[in-house]
């Protein structure tokens, strides 16, 4: 039997406990500064925290290898030491594992590169995927039993992570695991059920959600990816927020007191503890929950979730395939638009962003993406364009694209869970279709046809159910499945109430779904909209559940609205147009800089360079704060806004020239000493930036006295200190009391996610901000009082 069926059928016999944070307890027994290095330094020290764990009652202790990727040891000044820490981590955990008198996995830890991957970041998917392939290996070649990739907040960095694992070890057993805010949403924009959903289709075993809120909050998440999970759960909540003294707000009774009903939520497989919780902690969710009977039916699925609805996501947006009907935008199809196609093989991909964004505030819930003749496309295109509607914080995607290759590196830097438009019942193609389903994920388009499109309904039914058989045989379920009955143009020799007929019959023999291309039916034909609208019609009636539309087309769309309400069901018709007057944020949001920069020069005829900058870009980019803290846009759709206004600031500075009296003020950014998190830090620049600042980025792993003498040279009129963790935000303190004693008068504003107003306020800062947006508002409020070192000259 292989180890991941071990694993999952030690779930079945009984609850499983994971360790705690080894953060906490390192801080706790003295420890300051990156954990892994510790594993060379003072491998007792390490091995005491293990046995201490696994005495306490885990069944998995994670090795000390949480940061033990390359790029954050390069950080930290140990990217030679990779194998070494990664290795010797494994070590130590299986030593401290045979002292146990009893079986106690050892699990290869794995988390962030501390980089966001484009389009938010500037870290290369394939450079993620190579990083995470690296430290994988020494974790596997070191014999680990499992992996936990964990406290991910970008679901694209856990694909990678996912992908560079599976490289290397198909079988062995994979847990994975993402941090939420409260809301349900990573800081990027993902949702428990997209990335539940995503991750059921993924190589993965179990599915986890770590960190990020207290247990009593991680209940309500857990019943959301209990409802949608088809694999164990594994949950490992934070014991409440820090307090004033660094302890934390849940103590080991309240923590097991909401651990115990997270474990009795269905799919629940394993528990443990993340910031906030030791020894004692697991000591008392051990000893509370062990041997606690138990009735999860955990690999029931079929039973569990049979009503589970069928949901497609890109980073940002869910929808669910059962229960709406679908209006797939058609637009982005250069077919027969000589122009447009010109346009693709010259890399100029602006009308595919025009395009999707339109489609979206027409009501398309998804947006279809065909880049026409394939043959000058490159593969680094088709990322491009990716990322770029991911920017937009475009909906779901139809990957309507017949190169193979292109479609696999679409799906591969995706964001979430596509349409793969589509699949022959030809054997080729369904095999083609399944090994990329089942690595990236997806929901698939069936064509009802094998070669060309038979005329009789027998014929094109046998060729479907061949497919369909053959899908599920490979493990492909009818509910990722859309099958298209084929409408072809009238006046051929193919009949269009044989289209209609097999969508009867699917509808009411088949689990799958339907779908096809409306607009097929009218090619070349006059009164296309007067076609398409009596066609739908009767297509609905008949139980189509979605088509591939122009949403622009008034008859058509109002004929879809009309047949659905008669026959009592729904459509999604969602305006999502963000709701303002202001046209400049319009455009903002589109991504196009060529044409707020062209606004900005209409403008000048009437108003000063200062006047455009703050009244119209200052004024802009104020209200799209707004929309990102009232979760109407996700950070990729603030930093594209960021990126957007940037060469038109750019170009108004240089028109009054570049003086210190034409910014806002200077801004000296750092984290502090033994920190390596920078992507907070650099988030917060770009929008400080874009908001009229000049921003000096330190970086990171700085000491007191290093960012004092900065800030004696550069003499900004704020300093803003990050850390993220709890071990490290004492360093905080450190710089503001350094400063007071040298008489430098600086305001000091704090971030991180270890931070709190509270806390902030105890280590001297002025103020507190808890993202990129707050940021900005914090620093516009702490200069309208007196400058500190910029006016003492």
């Amino acid at each position: 039997m292989k180890l991941k069926d071990q694993l999952v059928n030690k779930t079945l016999e009984k609850l499983l406990f994971l360790d705690g944070s080894y953060g906490t307890e390192l801080q706790r027994r003295g420890f300051e500064g990156n954990a892994e290095i510790l594993n060379l330094q003072d491998q007792d020290l390490v091995k005491n925290v293990h046995y201490d764990y696994a005495s306490a009652g885990a069944d998995l202790i994670l090795t000390n290898t949480f940061g033990g990727n390359r790029l954050k040891l390069k950080d930290a000044g140990y990217e030679d030491k990779v194998a070494e820490i990664n290795s010797r981590g494994v070590e130590l955990a299986k030593e401290s594992a045979e002292n146990i008198d009893r079986d106690v996995l050892v699990v290869g830890d794995i988390s962030s590169t501390g980089r966001f991957i484009e389009p938010v970041g500037d870290l290369s998917f394939t450079k993620a995927q190579q990083v995470f392939q690296e430290q994988g290996r020494y974790l596997i070649e070191s014999g680990v039993d499992l992996i936990k990739i964990e406290t991910m907040t970008d679901i694209k960095e856990l694909k990678a992570a996912i992908l560079g694992i599976r490289s290397i070890d198909e079988d062995l057993p994979l847990i994975v695991s993402m941090s939420f805010e409260q809301d349900g949403k990573t800081i990027t924009g993902t949702s428990v059920p997209s990335y539940v959903t995503l991750m059921n289709d993924l190589p993965v075993d179990i599915i986890g959600l770590n960190c990020g809120v207290k247990s009593k909050d991680m209940l309500d998440l857990v019943k959301q990816a209990s409802y949608y999970s088809l694999k164990p759960l594994s949950i490992s909540p934070n014991a409440g927020d820090p307090d004033l003294d660094l302890s934390y707000s849940e103590d080991p009774q309240e923590f097991s007191f909401y651990l115990d009903a997270i474990s009795d939520l269905d799919m629940v497989a394993i528990v443990g503890g993340c910031c906030g919780t030791t020894p004692e902690y697991v000591d008392n969710y051990c000893s509370k929950l062990k041997g606690k009977e138990k009735s999860r039916k955990l690999l029931q699925q079929s039973q569990i979730h049979k009503d589970i609805p069928t949901l497609i996501s890109s980073r940002t947006y869910q929808l669910d395939l059962d229960n709406n009907f679908v209006k797939i935008g058609e637009r982005i199809n250069p077919a027969s638009k000589k122009n447009f196609q010109e346009e693709i093989n010259n890399k100029d991909f602006s009308r595919i962003y025009d395009e999707a964004f339109s489609q979206m505030n027409e009501g398309s819930d998804v947006i279809d993406l065909n880049l026409g003749v394939e043959e000058d496309v490159e593969l680094e295109d088709v990322e491009t364009i990716v990322n770029g509607l991911d920017s937009l914080g475009c909906k779901p995607l139809s990957l309507d694209i017949q190169s193979s290759v292109l479609l696999e590196k679409a799906l591969q830097v995706y964001p979430g869970r596509p349409i793969i438009n589509s699949s022959s019942c030809d054997k080729e193609d369904l095999d083609n279709a399944i090994d990329l389903m089942k690595k990236y994920g997806g929901v698939l388009v069936l064509l009802a046809m094998s070669g060309t499109p038979k005329k009789t309904i027998q014929k094109r039914l046998d060729e479907l159910k061949y497919g369909l058989e053959y899908l599920e045989s490979k493990g492909i379920d009818e509910s990722r499945i859309m099958v298209d009955p084929l409408v072809l143009p009238v006046g051929t020799e193919h009949d269009p109430k044989t289209t209609l007929e097999l969508i009867k019959i699917i509808s009411q023999e088949m689990e799958c779904k339907t779908t096809l291309g409306l607009s097929n039916l009218s090619h070349g034909l006059p009164d296309r909209p007067q076609l398409n609208s009596a066609f739908v019609s009767m297509a609905i009636y008949n139980g189509l559940d979605s088509a591939i539309m122009d949403t622009s087309d008034q008859l058509v769309t109002q004929t879809v609205e009309k047949s659905l309400m008669l026959m009592g069901k729904e459509t999604i018709w969602e305006d999502v147009a963000i709701d303002t007057e202001d046209q400049m944020v319009k455009d903002i949001l589109t991504g196009n800089s060529d044409k707020v920069l062209t606004q900005v020069k209409s403008y000048l005829k009437d108003m000063t360079p200062l006047e455009v900058s703050q009244q119209l870009l200052g004024k802009a980019m104020k209200e799209i704060g707004d929309l990102y803290n009232d979760k109407s846009i996700y950070l990729p759709q603030l930093l594209l806004s960021a990126e957007t206004v940037q060469p038109s600031f750019d170009y108004l500075n240089k028109l009054v020239g570049e003086h210190q009296e034409d910014s806002k003020g200077k801004i000296m950014l750092a984290t502090v000493e033994g920190d390596v998190h920078d992507i907070g830090k650099k988030i917060v620049g770009t929008i400080l930036k874009s908001g009229g600042f000049e921003i000096y980025d330190l970086g990171v792993d700085l000491p007191a006295n290093e960012i004092v003498a900065e800030v004696k040279d550069i003499k900004p009129d704020i300093l803003g200190l990050s850390a993220m963790m709890t071990s490290t935000i004492k360093k905080i303190a450190e710089v503001t009391e350094q400063l007071q004693a040298e008489g430098i008068d600086v305001k000091v504003i704090g971030g991180g996610a270890s931070l709190n107003p509270e806390l902030a306020q105890k280590f001297g800062c002025h103020a507190y901000a808890k993202d990129a947006h707050e940021a900005l508002t914090k620093c516009e409020q702490l200069m309208t009082g007196e400058k500190a070192l910029s006016n003492e000259r």
